[in-house]
């Protein structure tokens, strides 16, 4: 996959998901990923209807990628984390799948859910969120 705009599409109200998305914009240099909630009108235009447990990535070839290919998709977009992607590629994709399903299963009632999104309350980087 080349370094080319990708969209990320996230749990708004899943409170660790916010907080990976905003520590993604941070971290983010060259400005490589967009955001969208899975809920959003341009989700529902560019994805369809999707589980809400897991996130998903949408490439600039129209390839959709969910779960653990989609956080290595992530990663290979960040200039300094270039190499967890590969220790990631490392971790066969049935086990990895079944951690990130773990996780997901119990988000909500480690890290708390919000009402609604903040990032689109806020707009702090409005360019990059796509409602």
């Amino acid at each position: 996959m080349n370094n080319k705009e990708i969209t990320l599409f996230f749990d708004g109200i899943c409170v660790l998901c916010t907080r990976l998305v905003k520590l993604l914009m941070f971290i983010d240099f060259k400005k490589r990923i967009v955001f969208s909630t899975l809920n959003s009108t341009y989700a529902k235009k560019h994805i369809g209807k999707t589980s809400i447990d897991t996130i998903l990535v949408l490439d600039n070839n129209g390839i959709l990628y969910q779960k653990s290919e989609a956080i290595q998709v992530i990663v290979n977009q960040l200039v300094l984390f270039k190499w967890l992607g590969f220790i990631i590629w490392l971790i066969p994709t049935t086990l990895s799948n079944k951690i990130y399903d773990l996780i997901a299963r119990y988000r909500y009632l480690f890290f708390g859910k919000y009402s609604s999104c903040p990032l689109l309350e806020s707009k702090r980087d409005n360019k990059r969120i796509k409602t």
